[in-house]
């Protein structure tokens, strides 16, 4: 039995008003692309999410081949300690996230963007982990890491990179 190489998402579709879906496995083959294509038009998709490996050039440039664009940069770092290390409660104040505001009580994102539209935030939706807190002190017993760079500086920088990089 043939399996669908994409699975449509069922919230997003729901939540942006027209058929989303995510492309299974992180590799593509030009023959895949071809049945991701059908698939998406006899679905009905206007909208294909693909979480492709970084380190295959081959599913790359058949990606950009065929429409698919750079959108979001997901990097998971793995590091394999000799011993657990013990969660902690957190010895300093948390790093408020969403909504973050600047010194004028503006939305610090849409500060740093030049964002000049309003924003509204809708109540009725989870609203992730506004807050953060994070004890870096054992990753640096462990292997040496140290922040170094304010939340509202690492923003910038981020923001700065995302606005000079094309895509």
């Amino acid at each position: 039995m043939d399996v669908d190489p994409c699975e449509i998402l069922a919230w997003d579709t729901e939540f942006f008003g027209f058929r989303i879906a995510r492309a299974r496995g992180d590799t593509l083959t030009l023959a895949q692309v071809n049945h991701i294509d059908v698939w998406c038009e006899r679905n009905g998709v206007r909208c294909l999410y693909f979480l492709s490996r970084s380190d295959d050039p081959g599913t790359t440039q058949l990606a950009e081949a065929n429409r698919l664009r750079l959108v979001d940069i997901r990097i998971t770092f793995g590091y394999k300690a000799s011993r657990p290390l013990p969660a902690r409660d957190c010895t300093h104040d948390p790093v408020i996230v969403i909504p973050r505001m600047d010194s004028k009580g503006e939305c610090l994102v849409a500060t740093l963007t030049g964002f000049e539209g309003s924003i509204t935030w809708d109540t009725t939706k989870p609203d992730g982990q506004p807050r953060r807190c994070l004890d870096t002190s054992k990753a640096e017993r462990a292997f040496g890491f140290k922040a170094t760079t304010p939340f509202e500086v690492g923003l910038r920088k981020t923001i700065d990179w995302y606005k000079r990089t094309p895509f």
